[in-house]
């Protein structure tokens, strides 16, 4: 009789390395592509008008502060801030957000595709793109909004995409690379933020 001839241990390490492999893309894979419910926000054209029109202030205000002493309190409430963002989202990334105050925190929630990137925008599609333009990925970005260099800024805590949570560290720029961050303009009169009675709280220097 012929002795069966053993698999090599290397060949049974690759396979279960393999295995790993597979079984970790798909896990990951049905993690982000869960279905997740997103809230609609409410919202409407003269909130929007509102917070454009404060943000409009703070930046003429800007140009005439001098002495820096006086400050003024600017709320922008959640209605305002969402009307303001679906106003002004002009993304092809980017398909729903929701921002939600809560105590001293911001929620920025949606859905967004992955496939698109700045880079690509514009760039013709092929047989391979074209499905992965419908991909739509839902995203909870926990922030504490802060001031930075004479900005607004939301500083990421939590991070999930589906439910799949990614360490807040490897994307310190989300908003900013989803172009949704509500103060993108620098302004230097602006001293701090706080959340107060459900309304984002803007503190300016005023003359």
């Amino acid at each position: 009789m012929i002795a069966k001839k053993k698999k090599s241990p290397l060949l049974i390490i690759s396979l279960l390395i393999l295995l790993c492999i597979v079984s970790g893309i798909f896990y990951i894979s049905m993690k982000v592509f869960a279905p997740v419910k997103i809230t609609v926000a409410e919202m409407s054209p003269e909130a929007a008008e509102s917070c454009k029109a404060k943000i409009t202030k703070m930046l003429i205000d800007e140009t005439l502060a001098f002495n820096f002493k006086k400050t003024n309190d600017i709320p922008f409430t959640e209605m305002e801030i969402n009307s303001w963002i679906h106003q002004k989202l002009e993304n092809d990334r980017v398909f729903i957000v929701h921002v939600q105050l809560d105590k001293d925190r911001t929620i920025f929630s949606g859905l967004f595709n992955p496939f698109i990137s700045k880079a690509s925008r514009g760039v013709k599609e092929n047989f391979i793109s074209k499905p992965l333009r419908n991909a739509k990925i839902a995203f909870r970005i926990v922030t504490k909004p802060s001031v930075l260099s004479n900005q607004i800024v939301f500083e990421p805590e939590e991070i999930f995409f589906g439910r799949l949570q990614i360490p807040p560290q490897f994307m310190p720029e989300i908003l900013n690379d989803l172009d949704i961050n509500p103060f993108e303009k620098q302004i230097r009169t602006i001293k701090e933020v706080h959340i107060i009675d459900g309304s984002l709280v803007v503190t300016v220097y005023a003359d």
